[in-house]
């Protein structure tokens, strides 16, 4: 336990100068880990409307699906195929803008 508590202090050492840069470092890679879990969670809508159409197969297993599912819905597009792979494409270039 105490080597662990002296490795902490050792890291914390050589962080101090750059507190600003871990922070703002630390805040991106939260920002891009958020994107990728949207990317991959918005392949539910596109591949719901794949394979019921109109009419859904699947129900939304959680709230997060649901709200991707209600963002598809908001896209001002008759199609609900053409509208998630907008979505998804939407989400791929921002996630790739941040990394």
């Amino acid at each position: 336990m105490s080597s662990l508590n002296n490795d902490i202090k050792i890291i914390r050492w050589f962080l101090r100068p750059y507190r600003a840069e871990v922070f703002l470092i630390f805040l991106l890679l939260l920002v891009c880990s958020v994107l990728e879990t949207l990317c991959i969670g918005a392949f539910y809508p596109l591949l719901n409307n794949i394979l019921a159409g109109s009419t859904p197969v699947v129900r939304p297993g959680g709230k997060a699906l649901e709200i991707l599912d209600l963002m598809v819905k908001q896209i001002p597009i008759s199609e609900p195929i053409i509208a998630a792979s907008l979505f998804l494409l939407v989400l791929v270039v921002v996630t790739n803008i941040f990394n």
